[in-house]
Parts: C-alpha cells; sequence; structure tokens
C-alpha cells in the first residue's frame, strides 16, 4: 500500500500531527510512505500514483483543499487530520472551522479524524447533512509526542543563542492580532465575523492588543534578569501588527518565528505567557505552569483552554504571579485549577496516553482494506493541471515580482519551507523515540 504525506514545511506542527502516524504505518502494516512538500502537488500526485493521500489538514489554506478535490479527481483515497482542533460551539464559528477553504462544502476526502469526541458532537449539532460515516475521532495526535519525544532543556537553549548569563525564563507567546490590522480582515471579514459571532466582537478582541504589548513592555523592562522569549504566531506575516510591537531590541528579549518547535521553547522556560494560545494546553502535558493575559475584553467566546489558568488585566497583576512563581516555585490560583485541566485535557484532545497517532493509523488501515467508488474527475484534473503549469512558469520566470502576480510569491515561499534532509531528520527522531515507546508499553499491531 502506498501512501503520499504533503505538507509544507519539514517541521513543525503539522509534520508532528502526521510523522507518528506514518511511521506506525511503515512499522506494523508495511505501507509505503512518501513524505513530499505541497509544493507543486498536481505532480507529485501524478509522479507517485498513491493510492491513499494524507495531510495534517485538509482546508487550512487553499493548497490544502485543492490537494484534496485534485486527489479525489484521480480516485485516490484521501484522508485528512486537523492543525486546529479546538471547535467553539456556535453555528456561524463551526462553520468557519470545519469548512475553512473548502467554499464548495463537500466533504470530499473519505476519511476525516477529529480530535475529539466533542468536536462531533458539535458537527452533529450544526452540520447535520455531513456524512458522518467518514468522520471519526481519533484524539489529537499532534499532542502525542508529550509522551515519548524529549525536548531541549533550558542550558541547551540558553548555550545555543549565547545567554547563558540568564537563569530565568518566560516564554510568551503571541496570538494573531496581525491578521486583524491589515487587509487580511477586510478580504476575509465575512469568515471572520463567523467565527467570532460579529464584528464588534472582533473590534473588541483587537482592543487588546496595543495595552497587551504596553504590559508586556513594562514586564521587559522591569525584570532586566528574565530572558522573555517573544515567540510569534507560525502564521504571523506582519510583525509590526503584533502585540511584540517595539519589544525585539532589548537585551534580554529572545525573538522566535519559526526557528525553533513551540514544544522546545515550551521545555526551556520557566513558565508560559500568552493572550490566547493552545500551546497553554501544551504547557500543562509538559508541566509547565500558564497564565493568561487580557487587558480589555475577557468575556469572548473564547477556547475552554482559557479555563485552565488564571487570568490577569493589568501589569501589575502578572508581575505579582511571577514574583510568587520566583519566589514559590507555584503559583496558588493555578493550582486550583487542577481539576479543571484535567477536564479540558479529555474535552480537547479526547486521550492524552500518546496513542491518538495509532488509532488514527488503525482507521486509516480500515479505509485501506475498503472497496470505494473510484469517481475520477478529468475536468477537474485538466484544470489543475493548467493552473500548476502555469503557476511553475510564473515563479520561474520570477513574474511573481511583478505586483500583477504578487499572489504566487505564496508558492515560492512554499517552495522553500521544505528540506528534506531536515524532513529525515525529523523522521530519525520520531523513529527513534517511538522504537523505545512501543518496546515501553509492548505495543503491537
Amino acid at each position: 500500500m502506498k501512501l503520499l504525506s504533503l505538507e509544507w514545511t519539514s517541521k513543525g506542527r503539522d509534520i508532528d500531527i502526521t510523522e507518528p502516524v506514518l511511521y506506525f504505518l511503515e512499522k506494523f502494516y508495511n505501507f509505503t510512505v512518501i513524505r513530499e512538500s505541497i509544493y507543486q502537488f498536481e505532480f507529485k500526485i501524478l509522479k507517485y500514483k498513491p493510492d491513499i493521500l494524507l495531510i495534517a489538514n485538509g482546508v487550512g489554506a487553499p493548497n490544502n483543499f485543492n490537494v484534496v478535490k485534485f486527489a479525489k479527481s484521480l480516485g485516490i483515497k484521501v484522508v485528512t487530520l486537523i492543525s486546529e482542533g479546538d471547535y467553539i460551539d456556535n453555528p456561524l464559528g463551526i462553520e468557519a472551522f470545519f469548512w475553512g477553504w473548502n467554499k464548495d462544502k463537500i466533504l470530499y476526502e473519505d476519511l476525516h479524524l477529529e480530535w475529539s469526541t466533542k468536536n462531533v458532537n458539535i458537527l452533529k449539532k450544526y452540520l447535520k447533512h455531513l456524512n458522518f460515516n467518514k468522520i471519526k475521532v481519533s484524539g489529537a495526535t499532534g499532542f502525542d509526542k508529550y509522551k515519548f519525544l524529549s525536548f531541549m532543556d533550558k542550558n541547551t537553549l540558553l548555550d545555543k543563542y549565547n545567554l547563558k548569563s540568564f537563569q530565568k525564563v518566560i516564554l510568551i507567546a503571541a496570538w494573531g492580532f496581525d491578521n486583524y490590522f491589515t487587509d487580511y480582515l477586510e478580504k476575509n471579514k465575512q469568515e471572520i465575523v463567523k467565527r467570532f459571532g460579529s464584528l464588534e466582537i472582533v473590534e473588541k478582541i483587537k482592543s487588546n492588543r496595543d495595552p497587551l504589548n504596553e504590559i508586556y513592555k513594562k514586564l521587559i523592562e522591569n525584570n532586566p534578569d528574565i530572558l522573555f522569549i517573544l515567540k510569534y504566531h507560525p502564521g504571523t506575516v506582519d510583525k509590526n501588527e503584533t502585540e511584540f510591537k517595539g519589544l525585539l531590541s532589548y537585551k534580554n528579549v529572545l525573538v522566535i518565528h519559526r526557528e525553533e518547535n513551540i514544544f522546545d521553547l515550551i521545555n526551556a522556560s520557566d513558565l508560559l505567557v500568552a493572550f490566547e494560545s493552545t500551546t497553554a494546553l501544551e504547557a500543562w502535558l509538559l508541566n509547565k505552569m500558564s497564565v493568561l493575559v487580557t487587558p480589555n475584553f475577557g468575556d469572548f467566546e473564547r477556547s475552554i483552554i482559557s479555563q485552565g489558568s488564571p487570568i490577569t488585566k493589568t501589569y501589575e497583576e502578572l508581575q505579582k504571579y511571577i514574583d510568587e512563581f520566583y519566589q514559590t516555585n507555584k503559583i496558588e490560583d493555578f493550582l486550583k485549577l487542577s481539576d479543571r485541566r484535567k477536564e479540558i485535557i479529555k474535552n480537547i484532545i479526547e486521550f492524552d496516553d500518546g496513542k491518538n497517532h495509532i488509532r488514527a493509523a488503525n482507521y486509516i488501515v480500515e479505509l485501506a482494506n475498503n472497496e470505494i467508488t473510484k469517481n475520477k474527475n478529468f475536468k477537474i484534473l485538466l484544470t489543475f493541471i493548467i493552473k500548476a503549469i502555469y503557476r511553475g512558469f510564473i515563479i520561474r520566470t520570477k513574474l511573481y515580482k511583478l505586483k500583477y502576480f504578487k499572489k504566487f510569491s505564496q508558492d515560492l515561499w512554499i517552495k522553500n519551507q521544505f528540506d528534506f534532509k531536515e524532513r529525515r531528520k525529523i523522521y530519525e527522531l520520531y523513529k527513534e523515540n517511538l522504537e523505545k515507546f512501543y518496546n515501553k508499553f509492548g505495543i503491537e499491531i
């Protein structure tokens, strides 16, 4: 059985979602797995002629959705997972989350794997027309790594960036504010309003950026003995429109965008601070404490993950928690939320036993063994091929530098984000640690 996995980058979140699944299929079911870049996906799919195509997210960007639709036009079985699977329980929000860039609102894939039972119940509540035979709950595979991978420690991080003079390290995770202060908001207003409920709520959320920036500024200036790692959101496009504006030049600041994996940064830090972030849950899985900062408006419809951390509104409140942490090695208000965090972990990722990738792999094997009708669509196939040739021509001739063709610069970015040597290193890392995990728990088919 030949499986093709296509992703944007050679390391990071989506690779952490797919790689444990891929390795399990190779080891226990003798799948032939091909790990490739999503760049010029049409020719990759035609070249390898896979039996199954797997992607970490089928709706997160136009290319992701096009991969799914193109593969189905060839009669290939398609499996999609989810990069961000913490659904909000409202009809407009679930439309935006579930369909994303799938403007057809047709579930083309043959198997769609959800993070949690909570998600499926929300889908059944608002999207009743879906074919739920195609939707299964595997648990969130990207969180399995916290049960078997080893991560960078503080000393290694400080040594790597020549910052060994610091003993205290706090990670501040950014939110995607820049998307709402650029033309992205205007271009995608309808979808954004669906997600948050109204433009008024979006504006209230936006109102947090500048006071948040001021709080972080005071925190950095008043704690010169603490190294603050400012971690941009992976999807950040305009850094000048984030809550980190003007904070990059301080001597006690380390700025990270995509240079390091978030789990390494969490592990190397003492404490996580954020406005709103799934990384809070990841911090808990690494036995780290978290504090959220919401200066202006905290009662918008936010993830239940926010209920697992104490929430501050002012610099003084945040500083008090940080002082408490470094004086006592704990934050009492965080400890009081212990039972709630256990409920949240179950609610969001279903299982925290490191075996979600095994559940996902078993569903894929079940699909592989089932006969499905191969409805080839040569009209769609031809359309995609023509577009791919045109796109490749624009990039090779560097016409993307011209304003009219500027949109193709994103494809060039995709091309440059996938390094096969780096992808091989990630494979080797997972192989080594998964073998230990399987042996420890006696895992077989």
